[in-house]
């Protein structure tokens, strides 16, 4: 056990360190509390092949938690997410968020992961993912601006 805790650690502490990560989830809807369990919950049973006890998951929180703490923050995070999808649902729906929009999100999340990957490999100068990040945030603001929404045909 202290070894898959070790394991999911160092992977929930790469992701919390990632430039990506960091942006993106200060702009979610989840807490970088929830962010951090929802991972432990995913990658210790994939770890693993088994489901583990929520005990076991706390534990391989970066600072533990209790088994009720764990499941609380869990279940804030699934709703959070849930509530997410639903609102893309219902913009989308009534005409506010159109389909290529949602393309278009779901392309540059794509392209942003291939980039970081390239990144690892080769090693792009910290200030090119500087730049990306930068980049990135502007896409989204753009995709939000409230004036366009203006503009949009509602149903």
């Amino acid at each position: 056990m202290e070894a898959l805790r070790d394991r999911v650690k160092n992977i929930l502490l790469s992701l919390l360190q990632d430039p990506i990560v960091s942006l993106l989830l200060e702009r979610s809807s989840i807490t970088k509390q929830q962010f951090s369990t929802l991972i432990v919950d995913i990658i210790s049973d994939n770890l693993t092949g088994e489901d583990l006890t929520y005990e076991d998951k706390a534990s391989c929180m970066l600072k533990p938690i209790s088994r009720g703490a764990y499941n609380r923050i869990l279940i804030q995070a699934r709703r959070n997410i849930t509530k997410s999808f639903f609102t893309i649902l219902l913009l989308s729906y009534v005409g506010i968020l159109e389909d290529s929009q949602i393309s278009k999100l779901i392309e540059l999340g794509e392209k942003l992961r291939s980039i970081i990957e390239a990144y690892r490999r080769e090693g792009i100068d910290q200030s090119e993912i500087g730049k990306a990040i930068a980049r990135l945030a502007e896409l989204i603001e753009s995709y939000v601006d409230h004036r366009s929404y203006a503009r949009r045909r509602v149903m």
